[in-house]
């Protein structure tokens, strides 16, 4: 079995994570600064962390997703020599996985 961890478990994860990192930042700095500024520093700081991590977690999927997209195109145009390369160890791993082997199975068929 090739999934090693889920798509929703990683983002599960991400958004634990980025909300503990919230708490953390609005603690450490409602310390230093006051309460009035502290959170809304902290809430800035966070949510920018999130656009960077969640662009980071979504680009290589949208990749992933426009390359199929592509070779199923390339399927309606009977070309099954297209592969997809992908080292993924989740559920879109296993669908790079079965994609390439309908088109194997297609091609070896022709």
């Amino acid at each position: 079995m090739r999934r090693l961890f889920s798509l929703e478990g990683k983002l599960t994860a991400l958004t634990v994570a980025l909300v503990v990192l919230a708490v953390l930042f609005s603690f450490v700095l409602a310390e230093y600064t006051s309460l009035w500024v502290g959170v809304p520093l902290a809430l800035l700081i966070v949510v920018s962390g999130t656009l960077v991590a969640t662009r980071a977690f979504v680009r290589p999927i949208s990749r992933l997703l426009s390359a199929l997209i592509d070779s199923t195109q390339n399927f309606k145009d009977k070309d099954f020599s297209i592969r997809i390369a992908s080292h993924r160890r989740d559920e879109l791993g296993e669908l790079v996985d079965s994609h390439n082997e309908v088109g194997d199975l297609i091609r070896d068929e022709r």
